[in-house]
């Protein structure tokens, strides 16, 4: 018998079983990835925005080669007699200053520092995305929006503020704080607390435009000079991140558009703290005459509905921040730090040296506070 044809075996596809054993197998491989993706992508981004702070931070240090002094946090003109500031008009601010040493020279031109910041001929620079102003990680993206503190124009959002110096928070409300021209007598404003980029009070809002006799120009008319940094530049904070993942609601109506209302920084806004800010401890005896020995019971005494103590205030949640100091007045959330790096447990800043450093939110907001002036007089052996 003769065979005609070979025997063949044919396998036509896989079983379902076998199927599922694959899609699960490759489940679990994404699964298994899938974090050391988003791991590596916020390593990326968190290395953007510490890279955004070395170059803001050489920018300010070509600054000061050129002008011999730091750049002013913002500069604002007063009147007023031998108490607080009155009728503020708000000029120029750091970020504004040092474009011109940061490759900004053409936007700075199109600024006029003589004229009032919001001044309509100055708004489209107030407008204008600087990339370098903007953290990858920030989870307010830039865009054009506008503040909730002061609902106007609508500006470019950021993530960075100046360290105007380190503030005094009085749960019933007051003002010691290096970004405004508004403290009286009674906020007992001291040059120890003033950091490297406060506010500079003068007659006309201009640079070198001379005191006024009120408390905030008599101790602010002047930028800070290097030999005024007694604490050292690797000890003094001049620029930090702050976010917030909670959100305003609502919106506001401008130039016949409607935009979003915003807690984020404002990179070229003068007024008080949307550029500005500081790191604040309980007011106290006790804690002005030794902020390192301030209290612990006092500085994390933050319940839910208000307290004195200010550790809350570098959570990046604003409204539990809101909720556990001041409710109705969380002054101290308006003027902080906060960053969301390590899943909202790292700050970024730079210091006046040009190196960068991330803080721990959790960290000891005492030792925080000290490194925010440049003449505190405190001996700093570690960060927070």
């Amino acid at each position: 018998m003769v065979e005609t044809g070979s025997r063949r075996s044919f396998r036509a596809a896989f079983t379902l079983v076998e199927l599922l054993v694959v899609i699960a197998i490759i489940g679990v491989l994404i699964a298994l990835l899938l974090p050391a993706v988003q791991s590596a992508r916020e390593a990326g981004r968190r290395t953007q925005c510490k890279n955004n702070l070395k170059q803001l931070g050489l920018a300010c240090a070509n600054y000061q080669s050129s002008r011999k002094t730091l750049p002013p946090g913002k500069v604002v003109q007063a009147t007023g007699g031998a108490g607080g500031c009155t009728n503020p008009i708000y000029y120029t601010n750091w970020a504004i200053e040092i474009l011109p040493f940061d490759d900004g020279i053409g936007i700075y031109r199109q600024y006029n520092p003589k004229l009032p910041n919001t001044d309509t001929t100055n708004l489209p620079v107030l407008q204008t995305l600087v990339s370098a102003q903007n953290c990858p990680s920030d989870p307010n993206p830039a865009m054009l929006a506008v503040p909730d503190i002061l609902l106007g124009p609508a500006v470019m959002s950021s993530s960075y503020k100046g360290v105007s110096g380190r503030n005094w928070y009085v749960q019933g409300g007051n003002e010691a704080y290096w970004d405004s021209p508004l403290p009286t007598a009674g906020d007992n404003m001291q040059p120890v607390d003033r950091g490297a980029l406060s506010l500079l009070v003068t007659a006309n809002g201009q640079l070198g435009g001379g005191a006024v006799n009120c408390i905030m120009s008599k101790l602010a008319s002047e930028p800070v000079r290097p030999r005024n940094i007694t604490d050292g530049t690797s000890k003094t904070l001049l620029i930090g991140e702050y976010t917030t993942t909670t959100k305003p609601t609502g919106t506001s109506m401008y130039n016949g558009k409607i935009y979003d209302i915003s807690r984020a920084s404002f990179w070229a806004h003068t007024y008080n703290s949307l550029n500005l800010a500081g790191i604040a401890l309980p007011e106290s005896n006790v804690c002005r005459a030794s902020p390192l020995n301030c209290p612990l019971s006092l500085v994390n005494n933050n319940p839910a509905g208000g307290g004195p103590g200010t550790q809350i205030t570098l959570d990046p949640d604003y409204n539990k921040c809101a909720d556990r100091t001041n409710p109705g007045f969380p002054q101290p959330c308006k003027r902080t730090f906060a960053g969301v790096h390590g899943g909202g447990n790292g700050i970024n800043f730079v210091f006046v040296d040009g190196s960068v450093q991330t803080v721990t939110t959790t960290g000891d907001i005492r030792i925080l506070a000290c490194l925010a002036t440049i003449a505190g007089r405190e001996t700093i052996t570690q960060l927070p």
